[in-house]
């Protein structure tokens, strides 16, 4: 390997590890500030625990929603109040938003993809958002599905 070369690759070496280690804070920061702002919009939510994982085209964002009654009413308004408040809230336009709700509360340590959720179909179907779909337990949206939705994504001020 060419001196130039190895430069190179050193240089590149060094700016994906400061990358990724910046990317850590950052989506923990995101995190917390959604979660806070979920609880303090969505009416009938008791806890939210986000999952940011950044990637090369933006930001993948996992919600568990919390919240305190099984009713398919009350989890679509909790769930369209928590999509609003991650589409507006959030650095960076998503690539997409995934939720998933659980009259449950939080575990101590939540992970991505809950079981006892309450199942999205029923909550998708009275949300009627053109565009999302339910996988599993979980109502995914992509940026065109929320941009269609709320509006264009704009930068928090």
């Amino acid at each position: 390997m060419s001196p130039t070369r190895r430069i190179g690759a050193l240089a590149l070496a060094v700016m994906v590890a400061v990358g990724l280690t910046a990317c850590g804070p950052r989506a923990e920061d995101q995190q917390r500030t959604l979660e806070s702002a979920i609880v303090e919009t969505a009416p009938h939510t008791t806890a939210a625990a986000v999952f940011v994982s950044s990637a090369i085209g933006g930001d993948q964002i996992v919600v568990n929603l919390y919240v305190d009654s099984d009713d398919t009413a009350d989890a679509a308004e909790a769930v369209e109040a928590a999509l609003e408040t991650v589409w507006t809230t959030t650095a960076s336009e998503p690539v997409g938003v995934s939720i998933a709700v659980a009259a449950v509360p939080k575990p101590d340590e939540p992970q991505r993809l809950e079981l006892n959720a309450i199942d999205p179909l029923p909550v998708a179907e009275t949300l009627e958002i053109q565009g999302s779909k339910v996988v599993r337990q979980l109502l995914m949206l992509d940026s065109a599905t929320l941009s269609n939705h709320f509006g264009a994504w704009q930068e928090p001020r």
